[in-house]
């Protein structure tokens, strides 16, 4: 699965990455995710810090049905037909 391009949502929006390493844990898999242009999701998170101090709201492991893997080449086709 590492390197397999990934999505997931925050809120109304999407979020892309690769897939960097995955475990298992208590029966899941996880997968740590290298997020690109992720900037509403990490603004979102240190409001959420300074909102509650001394808490971590950063994600580093992701389970498996958290994620969706496609195929950016595939998808960029599709949307180009809107």
């Amino acid at each position: 699965m590492k390197n397999k391009s990934v999505w997931t949502t925050h809120g109304t929006g999407l979020r892309f990455g690769r897939v960097e390493e995955e475990k298992i844990e208590g029966g899941w898999k996880f997968y740590s995710v290298n997020w690109v242009d992720d900037d509403v999701y990490e603004e979102g998170t240190k409001w959420l810090e300074k909102m509650r101090p001394g808490q971590d709201f950063t994600k580093k492991w992701h389970r498996v049905d958290e994620v969706n893997v496609f195929q950016p080449d595939k998808t960029i086709e599709t949307l180009r037909k809107l």
